[in-house]
């Protein structure tokens, strides 16, 4: 009977420990590999380009997409939204006006011309898990504008180092 009691005992052990190192293998995979403790989200950016009757102006819908593909509340403190003008650039014309192509290749666009720009702190959204949120804003621009570039950003409520944003080129002819 003694050592029936100490074979259990002895197996009871075993089993224990191999259940305390399976939930560490677990927890790690869950809470540090996959980081499923923090927010996880895609910005996604569309335009939709109307004409009035004033042939000098665009009307320009911009639909900013985020969608929380993570296992947590994503909660959302701020966002800010830029709108740029790419083309036609003063920095371009003057590249291809001068002979800067003549030797190079390819060139950077550096700092661009700021059309308008969308704020908004201290917001109270909060995207459950695989639950997505469109911002609509509609902007009038003149029609001289070739394209633009859009660039956004949405801040952590709780972690302000966190946030999720999306660059994206759109042509307006």
């Amino acid at each position: 009977m003694e050592n029936f009691e100490k074979l259990f005992g002895t197996i009871q052990s075993v089993i224990t420990v191999i259940g305390v190192v399976v939930g560490a293998i677990w927890t790690y995979i869950l809470f540090i590999k996959n980081r499923q403790i923090r927010p996880k989200a895609d910005v996604e950016h569309k335009i939709e380009i109307g004409k009035i009757k004033d042939k000098n102006f665009l009307i320009v819908t911009l639909h900013i997409t985020i969608k929380n593909y993570g296992q947590v509340l994503l909660p959302i403190k701020s966002y800010i939204i830029d709108v740029q003008q790419l083309l036609p650039s003063k920095q371009v014309n003057n590249r291809i006006e001068g002979e800067y192509f003549l030797t190079n290749k390819c060139a950077e666009i550096g700092a661009l011309e700021k059309l308008h720009q969308i704020q908004e702190d201290d917001s109270a959204y909060e995207l459950e898990p695989t639950e997505k949120e469109v911002f609509t804003h509609i902007l009038l621009l003149p029609n001289d504008i070739e394209s633009i570039v859009i660039k956004s950003h949405f801040t952590d409520r709780q972690v302000n180092k966190i946030g999720w944003g999306a660059t994206s080129v759109h042509n307006l002819t």
